[in-house]
């Protein structure tokens, strides 16, 4: 699901992610599932307010992942909401203090800093993460 999310195939990624539910219910790593199916959702569509409401949703049903919250922080850049955005920075920068675009850029795995483009980490860095 990832690998499809990563290149734009949108319905091959959700499907990918709804069999590996269906295979595997119970995961320990169902977060995975989650927040691909959301990521794929925020990423893609044209309104990602969707994939923004299924990232908060999945932060409260696993909250002791930290990652998505950086999603959070771009995609309300996207839809013009600055001031959750900002708040969404300040509680990554809370969780990680260490958190920058480089750090980002270092320890997401390769495929996803290949597609992920500069526009994704200007929006994190108008959230108030900050570049170095």
């Amino acid at each position: 699901g990832w690998m499809c999310q990563y290149h734009g195939e949108v319905a091959p990624a959700l499907a990918a992610f709804d069999r590996a539910e269906m295979l595997s219910p119970l995961d320990p790593f169902l977060h995975n599932i989650t927040f691909g199916r959301a990521a794929t959702h925020y990423r893609f569509a044209e309104d990602p307010t969707e994939g923004l409401q299924m990232i908060e949703a999945g932060l409260r049903r696993h909250p002791g992942i930290v990652w998505p919250i950086r999603m959070l922080a771009a995609g309300y850049i996207r839809i013009g909401d600055l001031a959750r955005a900002r708040d969404a920075a300040a509680r990554l920068l809370q969780l990680v203090p260490h958190v920058t675009i480089a750090y980002l850029r270092d320890s997401l795995p390769p495929l996803a800093v290949h597609h992920l483009n500069d526009a994704y980490y200007d929006d994190l860095l108008r959230a108030g993460i900050p570049k170095e």
